[in-house]
């Protein structure tokens, strides 16, 4: 390989990790804006659990990446400024994650009654009521081709066609039911809005009919 191409090489190389690092940092503050505007009259315990399984892999992913750009021997940015940005994630990390969690049990815990009563609270003021997955069950979908049609129509239904289900929630829903080759298609994408049409463009692409 000639000097300059295997320079050409680190630097894609240097690139594909900035950008890396930037989908991470933009899936994460999907989650940080979630615990800033969060409302316990509107969103639910499933809402919390989604972004609280989340979290500790992007964190670490955010982490890892970081100190693979830092190490980068081309790498030449201001030191300082990353240093800043990793220490300003880290922090969001436990702040947003010790607020999942007492979320979560908050809402857990409460009875069905009293989140009834909240449901119809929201109603009475106009807001749009929120998809309970809890009550939603999925088969698992490794990529056979003589379950795809049922497993499409039935994801469609439930999930993909629900307007009042934030795309973040149904991309990990989507992740969650594929395993393997079914799976492996989409796997790479970080869990964000963004990615959720992307996704699913991929899957159907990606899948026999």
């Amino acid at each position: 390989m000639s000097k300059g191409a295997a320079s050409s090489k680190k630097a894609a190389s240097l690139r594909t990790l900035t950008t890396r690092l930037k989908g991470l940092q933009a899936s994460f503050d999907t989650i940080h804006a979630f615990v800033q505007a969060f409302n316990e009259e509107l969103h639910t315990a499933n809402e919390v659990l989604v972004r609280l399984e989340r979290i500790d892999g992007l964190w670490e992913q955010i982490n890892d990446t970081a100190n693979e750009l830092l190490s980068h021997e081309e790498f030449v940015a201001d030191l300082t400024a990353v240093m800043e940005e990793r220490s300003l994630y880290e922090n969001r990390y436990y702040d947003s994650k010790s607020f999942l969690m007492d979320k979560h049990k908050l809402l857990a815990d409460t009875p069905i009654l009293d989140q009834t009563s909240r449901t119809n609270a929201s109603f009475s003021q106009g807001a749009t009521p929120h998809v309970r997955l809890s009550q939603i069950t999925l088969p698992k979908f490794s990529g056979n081709i003589d379950e795809w049609i049922s497993f499409r129509d039935l994801y469609t239904s439930l999930i993909h066609w629900q307007t009042d289900l934030p795309e973040v929630e149904k991309l990990h829903y989507l992740r969650s039911q594929l395993q393997g080759e079914a799976l492996s298609v989409i796997e790479a994408l970080p869990v964000c809005s963004a990615n959720y049409k992307t996704a699913w463009e991929l899957w159907c692409s990606g899948t026999p009919i």
